[in-house]
């Protein structure tokens, strides 16, 4: 069993030897260099080779004997350990990635040692916990039409029958057939997803009620990565909002569909409905109202991918959505709470990849100002009145950030005012109040850096976002009590031949000014309300607030839009 005598470790006290007198089919003979002591510890290493099973008499013995071996010296038996062969590699791939679900799993393995010749039926079997596997369906039927399974290069095996336990913990695959060493294989299962991320598996292959090969692995499924960007961060502000998909399962086959369910409180419509990135255009949207047992639901389905055979994120759509009066945290973890789930077939025919809580980042609305107005003077300015109703404390971070969404077809920069952001606005014509009191004393207005690089209109469903931040100084801001308060800010669209490019009408509508009154990095305060056209300023008017129209059609009891 030695292969190579120079292994044999410790040299300096074990030599490899052989003998005619001994049976050398299953011994080892060395030679001791030097005496051996009684009450010492000896230990020596060489190599073996382990045969294919564990043998039916699994004992080592060792015999010392006196020179020239003529006499046993002493004796020693100890029991032998089991062999079991090696799976070169083997591994689990579900088309399912949502919780507590039956999906079909494939199989896929590598033998590195082989089977005893005189096998020619083996089986193998997968335990794992409880609820893992069901006696009711176990194998699936590839062969069956209309089944669209990937396909992969390697041999396809079908097992002849499956043996589930009662608490579904384990299961026995039967094949007419004996697996080959250094070859792929692969078969399709039945398994229950885990409510967990990951499962560990124990594998074998038995043969003669006998372990042959074993192994263990562990399976993670995939979880669905996305985020909700919204339009307005306002309380019971109708938007357009933003639904991306990073990361998700492919979804096989030409027919499919995507489903964002909301809290309660949300609404949703197609309005603004925009595929975008490996989407097909063609794409639909669908909704479904809110219930009692759950909230409204978004549904985006598709009938062919033109000649695609597999649809992969990362993709994008667009669509119309109203934030809930209540204010909250973006962390949901009730069963109504933002949840994204991908669908094989157009009716939600099996569930492919599920986002959960934790997969999908979404928002927290934000409480509104008591009054919020805005003006477009002419093309290039905007002005703004508003109380937002909250003190907050004296800190260095306190902020106004006045943001632009805009669209990308016609994107439209914000810049700082060029008047002066301190002194008080009277005479003030469409908004909720006649006068309004100027920022606090030394605010300062910067331009706010751009975070990313501005995507094309045709590659991507989001807006164009443009801000300015007017820092406060470091004192208590009373909003509760005080009055109305006005500002000023510059906008400018890109030009094309020398003349400002102008967005669609469709595109116009969804365009939007917020303004959020932050602290310590959170929002405290927010509003928000469409850009609209310049205004037209009747020169007969003698109403100082002029006429809000639609401005404050959303305003109850004098509270913002947000």
């Amino acid at each position: 069993m030695v292969s190579e005598p120079q292994e044999v470790e410790p040299g300096g006290l074990f030599q490899h030897a052989s003998s005619t007198r001994l049976n050398m089919t299953n011994a080892v003979l060395f030679i001791t260099v030097q005496s051996l002591s009684t009450g010492v510890n000896y230990a020596i290493s060489f190599p073996m080779v382990n045969p294919i099973l564990s043998p039916e008499s699994n004992h080592f013995i060792l015999q010392t004997y006196l020179p020239e071996l003529q006499e046993i010296h002493s004796i020693g038996t100890s029991e032998g350990y089991q062999v079991y062969g090696e799976f070169e590699s083997f591994g689990l791939l579900s088309m399912s990635s949502v919780p507590e679900i039956l999906t079909p799993s494939m199989i896929q393995f590598r033998l590195r040692t082989p089977f005893p010749s005189s096998a020619d039926s083996v089986q193998l079997r997968l335990v794992a916990e409880a609820n893992s596997f069901d006696a009711q369906s176990c194998i699936v039927d590839v062969l069956k039409p209309g089944t669209s399974l990937p396909k992969i290069t390697s041999i396809l095996l079908m097992p002849d029958d499956c043996l589930v336990d009662a608490d579904g913990a384990r299961a026995d695959y039967m094949f007419a057939r004996v697996f080959l060493a250094k070859t792929n294989y692969y078969f399709w299962i039945y398994t229950l997803n885990p409510i967990s991320q990951t499962r560990t598996y124990a594998a074998s292959t038995i043969f003669n009620d006998q372990r042959v090969h074993e192994t263990s692995f562990r399976s993670s499924r995939s979880q669905l990565l996305g985020a909700v960007i919204p339009g307005s961060y306002a309380a019971n502000v109708t938007h357009r909002a933003v639904l991306k998909i990073f990361s998700a399962s492919g979804l096989q086959g030409q027919r499919g569909s995507l489903e964002l369910q909301l809290p309660r409180g949300f609404g949703v419509s197609c309005e603004d409905f925009r595929p975008r990135g490996t989407l097909p255009t063609t794409a639909r949207c669908r909704t479904l109202q809110e219930t009692e047992s759950s909230g409204a639901r978004l549904q985006i389905y598709w009938r062919s991918l033109f000649g695609e055979s597999e649809l992969k994120p990362p993709f994008e759509v667009a669509f119309t959505l109203m934030n809930s009066n209540t204010t909250g945290t973006d962390t949901d973890d009730s069963d109504d709470g933002w949840m994204a789930t991908m669908y094989e077939g157009e009716n939600q025919d099996f569930a492919v990849d599920f986002s959960g809580h934790a997969g999908l980042k979404t928002f927290a609305v934000c409480p509104a100002f008591l009054e919020f107005s805005l003006r477009r003077e002419d093309a290039f300015t905007i002005s703004i009145v508003m109380r937002t109703g909250v003190d907050v404390p004296a800190a260095f971070d306190i902020l106004f950030r006045v943001e632009l969404r805009s669209s990308l077809s016609a994107p439209a920069e914000v810049y700082c005012p060029e008047t002066s952001v301190w002194q008080p606005r009277e005479e003030l014509v469409g908004h909720v109040s006649s006068t309004a009191q100027g920022l606090p004393r030394y605010t300062v207005c910067v331009q706010e850096p751009r975070a990313t690089t501005p995507a094309d209109y045709l590659s991507s469903a989001s807006q164009h976002i443009s801000a300015v931040l007017f820092h406060l100084p470091y004192s208590r801001f009373y909003g509760q009590q005080a009055e109305s308060q006005g500002l000023e800010v510059r906008m400018q669209r890109s030009q094309m031949a020398f003349a400002p490019m102008e967005p669609s009408p469709n595109e116009a509508l969804a365009e939007r000014v917020n303004v959020n009154l932050e602290s310590q990095g959170q929002r405290i305060s927010c509003a928000s309300l469409p850009l609209g056209q310049v205004a037209l300023v009747d020169a007969s008017s003698t109403d100082p607030t002029g006429d809000l129209g639609d401005l404050t059609a959303d305003v109850a009891g004098s509270s913002a839009t947000g």
